[in-house]
């Protein structure tokens, strides 16, 4: 790919806006010193996005140079590593639903713009938010479902029913399509299922009602936004070794019409969980992760920092 014009497109079919290129073109003049051309930046930041580009107006050690800049692979943050108050985040993953447009308006009585979306890594689904003019690649044709994107410079920070959310910046970046990425991390995002993922691993707007039934939990694997039942059974163990500090272990029945599951909280949460919680009561249980019991083969739901019981 030689033809500047090509490469102006490419990029904006990277998720670059036209104003987003020119201050990347003027940022570039100024690190060179003005020994660049605008074609000579315009190629340099191709050559960042992964596209393979050559251009005469770029010497020989400049493309070295451009080579040496940052790899985004080595700073990526998968989404079950994220946690509250994670900030300069770089994330990789597949757009797994797209959300309608919110408008509203500031406390000064402007108008703002709220778009969002789900990105799903194969670790896990995060909602992502993105605020007024950043929103604008979202309009793109290319913005679709199934679309592999990389965020850059996001920051993480719980929402709605403490639910963690990824927030953009006036500095983050949208990339889509970017052509660096490693052929197994590109595999695992081609190889996730979507329509899997309708089945509960994430909370859509459009079915944030539709809860799961226990015997749906027989096929699935993975976080679980939300699922509700009735505690049957409930039973805390102690585990303690020598000179060490006590370990608790909950376990819990939860039933519904077609089956039950068992449910397993430790240490502070166990404790937390156990003083809210009799048998009979109607409960919600959110975030909480799914995963078979390499003894019994029988899945069961497990409570991580984020997970949380609600009171029917």
């Amino acid at each position: 790919m030689s033809d500047i014009h090509e490469v102006y497109e490419q990029l904006l079919k990277n998720g670059f806006t036209d104003k987003d290129l020119q201050e990347q073109i003027k940022r570039k003049e100024q690190e060179f010193r003005g020994f660049i051309t605008k074609e000579g930046a315009l190629f340099l930041i191709a050559k960042e996005q992964g596209l393979s580009v050559y251009s005469p107006d770029i010497k020989k050690e400049i493309y070295e140079e451009a080579h040496q800049e940052i790899d985004y692979n080595e700073f990526l943050v998968t989404i079950e590593e994220l946690r509250e108050n994670m900030t300069n985040l770089v994330l990789l993953g597949k757009i797994v639903d797209i959300f309608p447009l919110k408008e509203f308006i500031r406390k000064d009585g402007t108008p703002g713009i709220l778009r969002s979306f789900l990105l799903a890594d194969g670790t896990g689904v995060i909602k992502i938010l993105v605020w007024n003019d950043q929103s604008e690649i979202m309009d793109s044709e290319f913005f679709t479902v199934e679309k592999i994107i990389r965020i850059i410079n996001a920051y993480c920070k719980k929402g709605f029913n403490n639910n963690l959310e990824v927030h953009l910046s006036k500095k983050s970046k949208i990339l889509m399509d970017p052509g660096d990425i490693p052929k197994k991390i590109q595999q695992k995002l081609h190889n996730i299922n979507i329509d899997a993922l309708s089945l509960g691993h994430y909370v859509s707007e459009k079915n944030i009602h539709n809860y799961i039934a226990i015997s749906d939990l027989y096929e699935m694997d993975g976080f679980l936004t939300s699922i509700k039942g009735c505690i049957s059974h409930y039973e805390l163990k102690e585990f303690s070794k020598d000179q060490e500090q006590p370990s608790f272990l909950l376990k819990f029945i939860l039933t519904d019409e077609t089956g039950e599951v068992q449910v397993n909280a430790w240490n502070m949460k166990a404790i937390e969980i156990l003083s809210l919680i009799e048998k009979g009561l109607n409960i919600r249980l959110n975030n909480i992760f799914i995963k078979e019991n390499q003894y019994t083969h029988q899945k069961e739901l497990k409570f991580t920092k984020n997970s949380s019981l609600q009171i029917l």
